[in-house]
């Protein structure tokens, strides 16, 4: 693992984690646009940009970003290990007292960033961003929600409206290095931690670089993990 601008303690307000897989040519306006938002709120803040060796070469961009903005921290994993662990790596590279994971393609606000910070307490310590609509095709909402169904059978203790745009205390975020998995479920992780989660809805951005990484095959093989 390479790690670029490599932090200190947790002196920070936030830090902003996002796993990148495919949206590389996001990520710039993604950067720019985190920021605007925690200085407009006076929030001290790093981005943590985990490169999870997707297809486009995203290291290249990582540095090229980290390189003229010292908040950008760069993260390379050796190769792909999805999501869910690339996401725990940037949770422990992290320093803000919290920590909010995001999507790298720009479908999740970063505007939306401080209504989740607004809402989380030591008492509330997970706020999750829901989408009152979502900008996927029929058949990604469809199957989305198929899984959705399945999970939190499988996880009666979790928030039905989990999504990956979370805003986690640092002590409950930590939790999640503990558990030692090779293909982390963070969600279902979180249930078992506490059951102290509020949602705030946030609308749901427009991906407009590439296509999503979660295809039908991608999508079954993420259930089956998780279920095994």
């Amino acid at each position: 693992m390479n790690t670029l601008n490599p932090g200190d303690a947790a002196t920070l307000d936030v830090s902003v984690v996002v796993p990148v897989y495919g949206g590389t040519r996001a990520l710039a306006e993604l950067c720019e646009r985190v920021g605007a938002s925690m200085r407009a709120a006076e929030r001290s803040y790093e981005i943590v940009l985990v490169d999870d060796h997707g297809p486009d070469d995203a290291w290249s961009e990582i540095s090229r970003i980290a390189a003229y903005d010292g908040r950008v921290k760069g993260v390379r994993l050796s190769r792909n290990f999805g999501q869910h662990a690339a996401t725990v790596c940037g949770i422990g590279q992290s320093s803000g007292e919290w920590i909010v994971t995001m999507d790298d393609d720009l479908e999740h606000p970063p505007e939306s960033i401080t209504s989740l910070l607004a809402r989380g307490t030591a008492a509330t310590p997970i706020v999750y961003g829901v989408f009152p609509a979502r900008t996927h095709s029929r058949f990604r909402n469809l199957s989305s929600e198929a899984m959705r169904w399945s999970l939190t059978r499988a996880f009666p203790d979790m928030n039905s409206n989990y999504t990956s745009y979370r805003a986690i205390h640092r002590p409950i975020a930590l939790e999640l290095l503990h558990f030692g998995l090779n293909r982390p479920y963070i969600d279902g992780m979180l249930s078992w931690i506490t059951s102290s989660v509020a949602t705030v809805e946030v609308s749901h951005g427009e991906r407009r670089h590439g296509e999503s990484a979660y295809t039908l095959s991608k999508l079954i093989a993420h259930a089956l993990n998780i279920f095994v």
